[in-house]
């Protein structure tokens, strides 16, 4: 496996995929005053967490999905995180009810505050929003990571 920066990683790799998807997805930068209750099939570079930017957040119908930490091939990740944040999450969609800092609270809180990933985490268990799937029951899966 050769070694890739990061950002290389993102453009190549993710950004490719995404794109190729159908219906393909925008991949857009964030931006101050971003109207997240109008994005649908779009993954959002540099979203704000507590803990920093994150590389992506997804949203369909106006809805997060979920954020990505990329990292460069050579890591190579064995567990793969996922918080989900389809479940009983209040709308979002509205103007009355935009996207804040509050939504992402839950999930920190389970990430850590290790913006790289190392704090201590713990599997919510099968009916928890916060998940650990080793790379092989992904891969058996064929890649897909629907957990409900």
């Amino acid at each position: 496996m050769h070694d890739e920066l990061e950002w290389q990683t993102r453009r190549d790799r993710i950004n490719k995929k995404l794109r190729a998807l159908r219906p393909a997805w925008n991949i857009i930068k964030f931006r101050e005053g971003l109207d997240a209750s109008a994005l649908d099939c779009h993954a959002v570079e540099e979203y704000p967490t507590g803990n920093g930017p994150a590389d992506y957040a997804f949203f369909v119908k106006g809805k997060l999905l979920g954020i990505i930490e990329a990292k460069r091939v050579k890591v190579g990740p064995q567990n793969v995180w996922i918080f989900d944040a389809r479940s009983n999450v209040p709308g979002i969609t509205k103007k009355e009810r935009p996207l804040t800092p509050k939504h992402f609270e839950e999930f920190e809180a389970c990430y850590g505050s290790e913006p790289n990933g190392q704090s201590k985490r713990k599997d919510s268990g099968e009916e928890g929003r916060f998940r650990k799937f080793h790379i092989s029951e992904i891969k058996d899966r064929n890649y897909k990571l629907d957990i409900t």
